[in-house]
């Protein structure tokens, strides 16, 4: 798979570690939607990143419903996901499929 096959949820994705996974993605022409809890960061990350290649839902990673129905938005923002890419403090257990 090359980058621009990509479609990637990053969670941490407004900054640090997360944030340059995403851009990396975006600038090969991949997808990324950033999952975080940060909204005042989220604004400047995706209008670094480009709104057609990436999206951010406000997503607490700890809570399973929220994180499994943003996993459902991302999917179809995407047109699919094939990479879940984690740069929080919390664990992340999904399914892809």
């Amino acid at each position: 798979m090359t980058l621009s096959e990509v479609r990637a949820v990053v969670t941490g994705g407004v900054s640090g570690l997360g944030f340059a996974v995403a851009r990396h993605i975006v600038q090969h022409g991949g997808k990324a939607v950033l999952f975080d809890i940060n909204d005042a960061k989220a604004e400047a990350a995706l209008a670094a990143l480009g709104t057609g290649q990436s999206a951010y839902f406000n997503t607490d990673v700890s809570d399973e419903a929220q994180t499994a129905a943003n996993m459902a938005k991302a999917r179809e923002f995407m047109g699919g996901l094939n990479a879940a890419i984690s740069c929080t403090t919390s664990l992340l257990s999904i399914k892809l499929s």
